[in-house]
């Protein structure tokens, strides 16, 4: 019984701690570049296809230039019940455009 209530514990303190080092990702089409680690503004990802392809974690945050153009599709990823993976923007200037390439 104790040795279930400290893999209970351990496992609880692991899915806290994961929400807390959830990694924000950055993406400007303007400057970005996708070779880069995409984990600041200053080493944006350029496309989406680099964001498709990236294996995002419960938590974490994908972030697009606000004044952005991108064509093509973004395909979401979802994480976890209560702990999404969250698409937003970051800098100011136009809302961002997704063109469907029509």
């Amino acid at each position: 019984m104790k040795r279930l209530l400290f893999l209970a514990a351990t496992l609880t303190v692991f899915c806290l701690i994961r929400q807390c080092v959830a990694t924000e990702y950055f993406v400007d089409s303007y400057s970005g570049n996708d070779s880069a680690s995409g984990t600041s503004p200053e080493n944006a990802w350029k496309t989406l296809d680099r964001v498709n392809k990236a294996k995002f974690e419960p938590g974490d945050v994908v972030r697009f230039r606000k004044d952005g153009i991108w064509r093509g599709r973004l395909t979401c990823q979802s994480g976890a019940e209560g702990n999404p993976i969250v698409y937003s923007d970051y800098r100011t200037g136009k809302e961002r455009r997704f063109d469907g390439g029509r």
